[in-house]
């Protein structure tokens, strides 16, 4: 706005009620017409469809039916729509119902704004009214929870708005920002949705606010995921996060990292290397199982970086496949071991003497060859090939010709 007047006087603000005369900044005369607002970008929606409360006209005659197109007058705007009753089949004069007004053109509206309805021909007054949902969704008629959703929203009550609003919302979770466009101001919003906070009705995580229902019903959602993960193979330390959401049907919803802060903060849940697991962060082995993962963590250490294939585990295991497979899993959730090449294991304390002496080689001379590699370690081609691979893959080296040189995991030690 370049320049505000009210009757060819300069003025430094316009309130409600004054006739004003602004000059804006891009635009043309002719890109503007009657019924258009000025209002700050993104601070209302703009949508066809309004749900809202009319009241209708006393006047013999005055009668809405489904469907029936009308004229709706708000703030200065005249627009044609059809009137989908959702409580009723037609009203009557004096009688109150909620409608959604299905608009030919996009209006932005806010909660609590009043307007008339008219006939479409021949004009008369038919209603007034009061907007409950500015922006709202196209619904089927008599539908009770959408009602029940309206009549909080008619209730002119902040409390009973934010809470309704909240509950509607589901996992998307709502916005303080939000709340504005049905009417509530930014003050009495934030601290509305606070004191629901307070009082246990509501979550947040400090930008959105949850219903405390809908935390409860996925918070069960998280835990019987987790349960059924840990059934699937009880001694497997947890599951992925990303896995959890999605079977949480928690994708792309932020209520996801509150319900696991919050299971962090009871001491429900715990992490590890980006998986989640319940109950103790502790893999409790026995039997059988505690067993052979001890004596394959021995036989993996003792091999050092002369580390073992498939086969190799395979006798220690007895030949049965499946149990092997489950141990090794424990193993490597663990930190114990690490897989290189397609089938070769290595126990994590010689994983790091390889990473050191290769650190020394390259700090030497400043690269390092595959003669280097294995002289240093003592190795054939069938182990210094895998884990020279692993190294360029997880960058420790990089390669430059037929040499390798500190990659960015290796720069810092290596320097």
């Amino acid at each position: 706005v370049r320049e505000v007047q009210s009757f060819e006087h300069d003025i430094d603000e316009s309130v409600s009620g004054m006739r004003t005369a602004m000059a804006l900044h891009g635009v043309k005369v002719e890109d503007v017409s009657i019924g258009n607002q000025l209002i700050e970008h993104g601070s209302l929606p703009v949508s066809s469809m309004i749900d809202v409360r009319i009241e209708m006209s006393t006047l013999p005659g005055s009668k809405l039916k489904n469907r029936q197109r009308v004229r709706f007058h708000h703030a200065a705007a005249e627009l044609l729509a059809r009137a989908i009753l959702l409580d009723a089949e037609q009203l009557g004069p004096g009688e109150s119902g909620t409608v959604q007004l299905r608009l030919e053109k996009p209006a932005a509206a806010m909660g609590g704004d009043r307007f008339v309805l008219r006939t479409y021909s021949p004009m008369r007054i038919l209603a007034g009214g009061r907007i409950l949902d500015p922006a709202a969704p196209k619904e089927k008629r008599f539908r009770d929870d959408r009602l029940a959703l309206l009549a909080e929203l008619d209730s002119q009550e902040p409390v009973r708005i934010v809470s309704a609003l909240a509950a509607g919302a589901g996992p998307a979770g709502i916005e303080t920002d939000r709340l504005v466009t049905y009417g509530i101001g930014p003050e009495a919003a934030a601290e509305t949705a606070k004191g629901l906070v307070s009082s246990g009705e509501l979550a947040t995580d400090g930008e959105r606010f949850y219903h405390g229902d809908t935390v409860s019903l996925y918070d069960g959602t998280v835990s019987a995921a987790l349960e059924d993960a840990a059934g699937g193979d009880r001694h497997l330390w947890g599951i992925d996060r990303e896995e959890l959401r999605a079977m949480a049907g928690l994708t792309g919803s932020p209520l996801f990292d509150l319900l696991l802060e919050k299971g962090r903060e009871e001491g429900k849940l715990f992490f590890k290397g980006g998986k989640v697991r319940a109950g103790s962060g502790e893999l409790e082995l026995t039997g059988e199982t505690k067993v052979l993962v001890e004596k394959l963590d021995a036989f993996l250490s003792e091999a050092g970086w002369k580390f073992p294939m498939k086969g190799d585990l395979l006798a220690v295991a007895g030949g049965d496949e499946k149990k092997m497979n489950s141990c090794i899993h424990i193993l490597q959730d663990g930190g114990k071991i690490v897989r290189v090449g397609g089938e070769g294991w290595i126990a994590a304390p010689a994983l790091a003497v390889v990473t050191s002496k290769v650190a020394g080689i390259i700090a030497e001379k400043g690269e390092m060859s595959i003669g280097d590699f294995k002289d240093a370690l003592g190795l054939s081609r069938k182990y210094a090939v895998p884990l020279l691979e692993y190294l360029d893959m997880n960058g420790y080296t990089r390669r430059t010709g037929d040499a390798r040189v500190a990659g960015p995991a290796l720069e810092g030690e290596a320097g």
